[in-house]
């Protein structure tokens, strides 16, 4: 699931979901959906909301938030 809005000025894309790095298959999803989002709008701020936040910052290299 993903939403985006603006927010002073700048896009603000929070992708919500289990991003873990323990599902390769999950992981390559993951990876590709971030760099077409980098691809298509560089100036965007993205970020997780996952589960494991450190895991999705390490595994995914976007910012994340706790799930809960």
């Amino acid at each position: 699931m993903m939403g985006a809005w603006k927010r002073s000025g700048s896009l603000r894309i929070a992708l919500l979901g289990p991003y873990y790095s323990r599902n390769l298959g999950d992981t390559a999803t993951q990876l590709s959906m971030v760099q077409n989002l980098r691809r298509l709008h560089p100036d965007a701020d993205t970020f997780g909301i996952s589960p494991d936040p450190a895991d999705t910052i390490a595994a995914i290299g976007i910012d994340a938030f706790p799930l809960s």
